[in-house]
């Protein structure tokens, strides 16, 4: 692992190879504690790492990845909500929750106000999690199997929220978005300061209501 991180983050002109390194796949079959000597190398060089947890497992596979792993980002997080003491700790460490609305509700199954055979089913957790203050962003997973785009998985996480999303609440998502990006800060402040300079001539413009 050590030569494999050396060839992927090192070129001759000094820009990193890699952003970041994102572990995926049946969290039951391997325990995120068990892979933490694997990715130590990664973690020495201070690559940046999202990790797939709290998906269809217990919230303890989210724990692993924030104690055991360094996990910046988590992929889908849906279990999050059932430990309330973790959840302050994803806060205080501004770990970002990556939720995949389409790819989600194909897996594990929430309610989808459009659609009232799914009414017994249980509430998306995206709304609760912006109202606690946790850096939520909105992703596409598996565009290709979901056949879904950014555009149509905002729309998907609106039908699942009760009330659906306010235009704030989108516009909030697309700024975690760009503050949980993986770039360079001040590339990243850069790519925010020019969003919200849009996002402001639209305002005056009257394209918010």
């Amino acid at each position: 692992m050590t030569d494999l991180a050396t060839l992927l983050l090192n070129r001759p002109d000094g820009f990193p190879r890699l952003r970041g390194f994102d572990l995926a796949g049946n969290e039951s079959a391997c325990p995120a504690r068990e892979v933490r000597d694997h990715l130590l190398p990664l973690m020495e060089k201070c690559l940046h790492i999202t990790i797939h947890a709290g998906e269809d497992v217990d919230v303890s596979s989210i724990w692993e990845a924030v104690y055991h792993l360094n996990a910046e980002r988590i992929g889908h997080g849906l279990t999050l909500m059932n430990n309330r003491e973790l959840m302050k700790r994803v806060i205080d460490r501004n770990i970002a929750i990556e939720m995949c609305p389409s790819s989600n509700f194909q897996i594990v199954g929430y309610r989808d106000n459009y659609l009232p055979e799914t009414g017994d089913h249980p509430i998306y957790p995206l709304k609760t999690y912006l109202d606690e203050g946790i850096k939520v962003t909105v992703n596409t997973d598996n565009p290709g199997i979901s056949r879904t785009d950014f555009t149509h998985e905002l729309h998907r996480a609106a039908r699942l929220t009760p009330g659906g999303l306010s235009q704030w609440e989108i516009l909030k998502i697309i700024r975690n978005g760009f503050k949980a990006s993986f770039t360079d800060r001040n590339v990243r402040n850069r790519l925010l300061r020019a969003a919200e300079t849009d996002i402001v001539q639209l305002i005056q413009e009257g394209f918010f209501p």
